[in-house]
Parts: structure tokens; sequence; C-alpha cells
């Protein structure tokens, strides 16, 4: 994904939370292609699921410059493989399983945040793998409604992350959006079920590490008019995970800009980032 660095004025300094969006009027944001994000509820010992992280791969592969995958392991099937394996569960990602249901199995995916009705009940989860790429495109081929940049900082000594994430609508949006911010890590080897088989050294990545936000995101905007800059600040220090350091260099930021709503979650654009590149 292309990334720009830019500089911002004005900025409020915040620890560790967001505040509420500001209008920053002597930015100018470059344009950014349109992001379609993959939220796959997986886990270590679903059997099924290095099938359809597979299918994941294969479309960020196609599309490079437009989808962003997370890998959400949160309840069902998803403690570690073996014991002493790296357990990638956490209350965010709990949270996130349960938020995202009804669903009735894994693997499983949101694309974008969509919602769909299947027998009179709304969904935001497809549970078909073969309908993962399809469902892609027809997102990208809805017109893009917003530039997003993010501008990350990071300090080796202490570990904390800085993020800057800024939007500018390019039409008008009315309603109510959200933001949400993730911390993920790839390049984690650890066995993962592959049928009645385990892998013992599989590569898991894109994994959920931390959200930034509450699960159902932080509010973002009101009413957005083309033209407006909005930016919001995190900080988060990044901390040991079962008991070892995470590899920065396999650490990103991910964040989106996502409608509000009980039927209404549609993401509108997101933007990535490796904390060092």
């Amino acid at each position: 994904m292309k990334q720009f660095t830019i500089l911002l004025v004005g900025f409020v300094l915040i620890t560790s939370c967001s505040e509420i969006s500001m209008e920053i009027t002597d930015v100018v944001i470059p344009p950014t292609n349109k992001i379609v994000i993959i939220e796959e509820l997986t886990g270590a010992k679903c059997p099924n699921c290095p099938k359809a992280t597979k299918t994941v791969e294969n479309i960020i592969e196609k599309y490079p410059d437009n989808v962003i995958a997370v890998n959400i392991h949160g309840v069902l099937l998803a403690e570690p493989a073996k014991p002493g394996d790296p357990d990638f569960r956490n209350e965010d990602s709990k949270n996130l399983e349960l938020w995202f249901k009804p669903w009735f199995g894994k693997p499983a995916a949101s694309i974008n945040r969509v919602g769909y009705t299947e027998s009179g009940t709304l969904y935001f989860v497809r549970e078909s793998i073969d309908l993962y790429q399809s469902l892609v495109e027809e997102e990208l081929e809805k017109p893009l409604q917003m530039n997003m940049f993010m501008a990350v900082e990071f300090d080796e000594e202490s570990r904390k992350i800085d993020i800057e994430v800024g939007a500018n609508p390019i039409v008008d949006l009315a309603g109510e959006y959200n933001i949400t911010v993730y911390i993920l890590e790839s390049h984690i080897i650890g066995a993962q079920y592959n049928g009645t088989e385990i892998i013992e050294e599989y590569e898991h990545n894109h994994v959920l590490r931390k959200s930034l936000t509450t699960f159902s995101g932080d509010f973002f905007a009101r009413d957005m008019t083309k033209g407006q800059i909005l930016k919001q600040k995190y900080s988060y220090v990044l901390p040991e995970v079962n008991g070892k350091l995470n590899h920065s260099e396999n650490t990103s930021v991910v964040a989106f800009i996502h409608k509000n709503g009980f039927n209404t979650r549609d993401i509108v654009q997101g933007v990535t980032k490796y904390i060092k590149e």
C-alpha cells in the first residue's frame, strides 16, 4: 500500500486514547487507493481455517494495494493447537468475535462489514470461502469516498508507538462514523490444525494483538463534508506477549473509518503501515 508522509500542525497530545476528531485546514492529503478490509474469524484449532486463510492471501496477492486482512482469534477453536504454542486470544478479539454474531462456524469473514439478509436475519459475516473474492471485488467496484493517511512513529527504547490517522472525504457523508485502530503481528510460527493433521510450523499472519479502540470503534465524526480533513491520535506501548517481546519489524497498525449503526457498519476506507519501515 502506498504510504505518505505529511506534516500536520495543531495536534493535541494524548496518550493511549483518542480525542474527538479535529478539522485541520492546512494539510493536503494525496489521493489513496480504495481499500477493502477482510476481518477473518479464525483459530489455531480450526481444521478448515488454513484453506480460508490461503484464499485471503490469494486475494491480497491479486490486489496488494487494495486489501488489508485482520485475523481474529476470539473464542471458538482459538486456543493453541499444542501446549506451549503462542496464544493469540485476547479480550479485544473475543469481543469482536462475539460482536460479529450471528455466525455458525469457522472459518468466517467480514468483508468491509457490509451486511446482508438471509431468511429475514441480518448478517455481517460470510462463511462461504468461495464468496470472499467476489465480495471483495464488489467492494472495489464501489466509488472511492474518502482518502486516508496514517503517520506512525516507533521509539525502540520505550517501545511506544505514536499514531496519527487522518481522513479527507471526497464526497459528503451523512450520518455518524466511527474509527477502529488495530495492532497486528505477522510471521509468528506455531502449530495449526489442518483437516485431520497438524501443521507443526505454520506461519500465522495479520494476527490481531490489540484494538486501540472499543470493539465497535470510537466516535470519529458526524455528517462529514467533502474537503474536510479530520484527524485522530493514538499511542500504545508494545508489550511482551506470551512472555516474549513482540517482533517490532513484524508489527503493523491498521485503521479504518466505518458507519456507526446497529444495521449499518460499512467500512468507508482504511489504511495500514508497519511500525518499522
